[in-house]
């Protein structure tokens, strides 16, 4: 018999399938009382019910359907006294599952489900293969790995499984349905793990991971960017860190939260002024003391580089541009180091505050690097301090905790007590009870010890005031 002479025929036993591989009996893998069943409507059949199918059509999709009954893959329900002229119901029989997917040459539901689950199975293999540095590119919640993965990766592929497991169907909202995104989407998160904190260009990242420079933009950067933002958690968003949901308000472009992972959409510079001197790996000498305004490196420049000789009494980070050209123009000291934030600190601007950071520690007989991801050492009461001026507000907050958090443990607000608010009073913005909750719940943490000045003072203004009144 081939199926393929009646497409009335064929649309009724695949929708017999859908349901039932969306029925309770193949969720749990065993019958039940009822049985699935497809009503003969116009919908499921147009025409057959008001007459306008063809005649021939008509025969062929009952003598189609009769065959199948007769080799037990269903059950004809006719209407009362319209037998072998008008069908009611068709039901699928228990025992003819399987040759129904034989016939309609369909692929078993659970055969696509045990090929999904091995292929997990391969890529968690695949992962845990990395070198553990790898594993420092997905921060997890509590610096605990499961079964050896960063834990949102855990987190993801659990979920997975367990929806396979309840609902038997794959999630597509987790993980694509078609074979071949499917493949490009492992094989992107397993770039994101191997390349580890290494910046790559994201036609870079494609080419070296998808096997071409356009496919992560074109097929993968959708799910891939939705994959991040549900399970992965920023670097500051450690075990020290209760509230890492809001640190994601700030991560809204798609651009910022791939640069986080280390995928650059745009070119990135790190920005700073001060009496740094480094040694390029060609063996130059850069002091950057000759540029009195300041100067931008590229990031594989200050990863490069090697720090000589860094004779400052303070290093300041000043979140908004204007403010800092101000502060490099009329204000910084000849033994200050002065750098432009931008927001939160990038990878790159983290990497090269570590960096300064271990060569100070190194200089002041501190010890080490005093660097280690997962927590920082912050016993260190001769290191040159780190002091922080960005907005008068929740985010400016968030952005120092990242700083203390990622790169400074030791970092301090500067300009930010709360007294400047009533100094610039006129320049205040005034906040919603949302925002008021948000900025009450930091006092129950705490991490955010430093800053219950501020809080405080916020919620008594009722207003969040903005680096650039101290400009005008």
């Amino acid at each position: 018999m081939k199926l393929s002479t009646s497409a009335e025929a064929q649309s009724v036993l695949h929708q017999l399938l859908d349901k039932y591989e969306a029925s309770s009996a193949f969720v749990r893998g065993q019958t039940t009382a009822r049985r699935v069943q497809v009503n003969i409507t116009e919908a499921v059949v147009p025409g057959y019910r008001s007459g306008w199918l063809d005649p021939d059509a008509r025969r062929i999709f009952h003598r189609v359907l009769q065959d199948c009954s007769d080799r037990g893959l269903i059950e004809l329900q006719w209407v009362r006294f319209e037998q072998g002229n008008l069908l009611n119901r068709v039901f699928l029989q228990w025992d003819g599952v399987d040759a129904a997917y034989t016939l309609l040459d369909r692929p078993r539901r659970v055969d696509v489900l045990e090929d999904l689950l091995q292929e997990l199975a391969d890529f968690e293999t695949r992962v845990l293969g990395l070198h553990p540095k790898a594993e420092l590119a997905g921060v997890d919640r509590t610096d605990v790995e499961v079964g050896g993965l960063p834990l949102w990766v855990g987190w993801w592929l659990d979920d997975i499984r367990q929806h396979i497991h309840d609902k038997g169907k794959i999630p597509s909202s987790l993980i694509p349905l078609e074979s071949d995104q499917r493949e490009s989407l492992l094989a992107a998160v397993y770039g994101l793990l191997h390349h580890g904190e290494d910046a790559l260009g994201k036609r870079l990242f494609s080419r070296r991971y998808l096997g071409g420079s356009k496919v992560f933009e074109q097929q993968v950067a959708g799910k891939f960017i939705g994959l991040l933002r549900r399970y992965w958690l920023p670097e500051y968003a450690q075990k020290q860190h209760r509230n890492p949901s809001a640190l994601r308000e700030f991560l809204v472009e798609d651009d910022l939260l791939l640069a986080e992972v280390g995928i650059e959409v745009s070119h990135e510079d790190v920005t700073f002024c001060g009496p740094l001197v480094a040694k390029l790996p060609e063996g130059q000498i850069l002091d950057c003391r000759s540029f009195r305004y300041g100067l931008a490196l590229d990031t594989a420049a200050v990863d490069a580089m090697t720090v000589v000789d860094l004779p400052v009494r303070q290093i300041l980070s000043i979140e908004n541009k204007a403010n800092y050209r101000h502060y490099v123009q009329c204000e910084r000291q000849p033994d200050e180091l002065v750098v432009y934030l931008a927001g939160f600190a990038s990878p790159a601007m983290r990497r090269f505050l570590r960096k300064l950071r271990a060569f100070l520690a190194t200089e002041t007989g501190c010890g080490g690097s005093g660097f280690v991801l997962g927590g920082l050492d912050s016993n260190y009461s001769k290191l040159t301090q780190l002091k922080h001026w960005g907005d008068l507000d929740y985010g400016g907050i968030l952005i120092l905790q990242g700083l203390r958090d990622t790169a400074w443990p030791e970092a301090v607000p500067w300009r930010m007590e709360p007294e400047r608010l009533e100094e610039y009073a006129q320049y205040l913005e005034p906040f919603t009870e949302d925002y008021r909750h948000k900025l009450a719940q930091l006092l129950e943490q705490d991490e955010y010890g430093w800053a219950r000045p501020l809080v405080q003072g916020l919620l008594h203004t009722g207003g969040t005031l903005e680096q650039e009144a101290f400009l005008v």
